[in-house]
């Protein structure tokens, strides 16, 4: 009895010394630990506030360049429309007003009513866009009577002074549609050319009509153009680049 008494008393001393022994370790270790998260806590927002500043910073930078590009561009167009109404004479007035007359009176004498007619100035010359619900009689054939009225207005109105004034007609944004429609035909027939090899030629054009063919096909590395005969069957050639 005495002996089982004594190994447990033993056994319990044993126990609380190891107890003691490793308590002010652990708690050591937990003290650590706690420290260590509550900096890891704390560092964690400073970081994600860091990069928010940062990212914020880069964006008003983005802003600030986008905004002074726009008011550039913006300063350019008004200086432009400054300088287009600046050259603007008395002379290049009456000559708009008497071209805008005549197409007035041309397009009354083919029969057709209610049109009306938008002046757009441009530099030493002038736009004007005829408005009306029987366009299709206006336009013509790929544009070949906006091209006479184009053409005839541009002899009276210049009969005034030796000074030209430059004339534009369009109708219904006929001119946009017809830009788009050569610049895909100019890539189809480029396209044609690079397989085949062999030149082609387009179908006879106005000035204008050719110009869009020219630019369409400027940057294309491997074919180029040239116009052939005489006006008014001046046509497009494109050709293999050597």
């Amino acid at each position: 009895m005495k002996k089982r008494i004594y190994k447990n008393l033993l056994a319990l001393t044993l126990a609380c010394s190891v107890a003691l022994s490793t308590a002010p370790v652990s708690s050591f270790a937990r003290d650590v630990a706690a420290v260590s998260e509550s900096e890891a806590t704390t560092e964690a927002p400073k970081e994600k506030a860091t990069e928010v500043e940062k990212k914020t910073e880069v964006s008003k930078d983005a802003t600030t360049v986008t905004e002074k590009t726009e008011a550039v561009e913006e300063k350019a167009e008004v200086q432009e429309e400054v300088k287009a109404e600046a050259e603007w004479s008395d002379t290049l007035q009456k000559k708009a007003d008497c071209a805008k007359e005549y197409i007035l009176n041309v397009i009354k004498a083919m029969g057709i009513e209610d049109t009306e007619i938008e002046v757009t100035k441009l530099e030493n010359g002038a736009l004007f866009e005829i408005k009306s619900e029987e366009f299709e009689k206006l336009i013509g054939k790929k544009g070949d009577i906006l091209d006479s009225l184009q053409y005839l207005a541009s002899l009276v109105c210049n009969r005034i002074d030796r000074e030209y004034f430059r004339i534009s007609t369009d109708c219904n944004g006929f001119r946009a549609r017809r830009k788009t429609q050569l610049e895909e035909l100019a890539r189809k027939i480029a396209n044609n050319v690079k397989r085949s090899g062999r030149s082609s030629a387009l179908e006879p054009m106005n000035p204008y009509e050719r110009r869009i063919i020219h630019s369409a096909l400027q940057s294309d590395p491997y074919v180029t153009t040239h116009s052939e005969g005489e006006e008014p069957y001046r046509k497009v050639v494109i050709t293999l680049k050597r």
